[in-house]
């Protein structure tokens, strides 16, 4: 009755994830950095894990039975990664992914992330963007049909012209979530410094993630 909720690894009370397990998951050099092609432009994607062991778990918990608590500590924890590495141009906000037209979920995790890690890194979080289409969510798809996702995948809801923006969103797989994101803010006149992501799955398998 007094701790309603427990880590979600350890089964410690009182945590959605305690701070031993946020610092044995967000290990000191197990960040991961990729460069992406998008149209003659490359974007840098960071992603403070590989999508394996205890973070994986989290991730999963987050996603499918919604457990919200987690979006602050996972972000906050991936943000204190974040602030060490050497971004070269200055960020104005961060823009997350949004969530799937077709989602049951009742929150946008990608968009509590962003908030976590804006308020340690000092960035506003700008939910900027929305999907153009009802595409089946990525979880769902194999390796081929995610890389074929449409270049008009998203539109802009808000002026972001002039604006230098990084994306954010919870699991990069292939990258072409991000990579159609930054096409269509790119088209509306922003300039995509890097994209933050918690962790990154190397290869695709039958786990969910995005």
């Amino acid at each position: 009755m007094l701790f309603p909720e427990s880590c979600v690894i350890c089964l410690s009370p009182g945590f959605a994830i305690c701070d031993d397990c946020l610092d044995e998951i967000f290990s000191e050099h197990s960040e991961r950095i990729r460069d992406e092609k998008f149209g003659s432009k490359f974007m840098r994607i960071y992603s403070a894990n590989p999508y394996d062991d205890g973070l994986k778990d989290a991730v999963v918990a987050m996603k499918y039975p919604g457990y919200r608590n987690l979006c602050e500590p996972l972000g906050r924890a991936a943000a204190k990664k974040f602030s060490g590495l050497q971004v070269v141009k200055p960020v104005d906000y961060l823009v997350p992914v949004p969530l799937h037209l077709n989602s049951e979920r009742d929150f946008n995790q990608s968009l509590d992330i962003a908030e976590a890690m804006g308020k340690f890194l000092g960035i506003k979080v700008l939910d900027a963007a929305c999907w153009a289409r009802n595409l089946p969510q990525r979880a769902s798809l194999s390796m081929s049909e995610r890389f074929e996702m449409p270049i008009d995948s998203f539109k802009i809801l808000k002026d972001i012209s002039g604006l230098r923006i990084a994306l954010v969103d919870d699991v990069c797989t292939t990258g072409t979530t991000l990579l159609r994101l930054a096409r269509a803010c790119e088209d509306a006149g922003a300039e995509v410094v890097c994209a933050y992501t918690l962790c990154s799955a190397s290869a695709y398998n039958s786990d969910r993630v995005n």
